[in-house]
C-alpha cells in the first residue's frame, strides 16, 4: 500500500481501530510530522500488508467436544472412587 500524503494516512488509520486502537492526531502528532517529512522528501511511502483469514468453527467444535470428554473421564474416575459429586461441578 502506498500512501501520497499524511491525510491518507490519517485517514486509514483511524478507519481500522483493530490495526490502530485508540489512534489520534494530537497522540501521534511527532510521529505523523516525522511521516510527512518522509513524504515530502520522497514522494510517497510504501508499506507491507499481509492478510489473512482464520477460519475456526470446527476447531472450537473440537475443542468443545475434548472439553467434554475430559469432563467425562473425571466424572468416572471420581465415581470410581466412591467420591460424592454434587451435578453442578460437571
Amino acid at each position: 500500500m502506498t500512501f501520497f500524503d499524511i491525510g491518507a494516512i490519517i485517514y486509514y488509520a483511524s478507519i481500522i481501530s483493530w490495526e490502530f486502537p485508540d489512534f489520534s492526531v494530537d497522540h501521534c502528532l511527532s510521529q505523523l510530522t516525522q511521516l510527512d517529512q518522509l513524504i515530502q522528501n520522497d514522494g510517497s511511502i510504501t508499506t507491507k500488508e499481509d492478510r489473512f483469514i482464520l477460519v475456526t468453527r470446527k476447531m472450537i467444535q473440537k475443542v468443545k467436544t475434548i472439553g467434554l470428554f475430559i469432563r467425562l473421564i473425571v466424572f468416572e474416575f471420581i465415581r470410581f472412587m466412591g467420591i460424592n459429586v454434587i451435578g453442578k461441578y460437571l
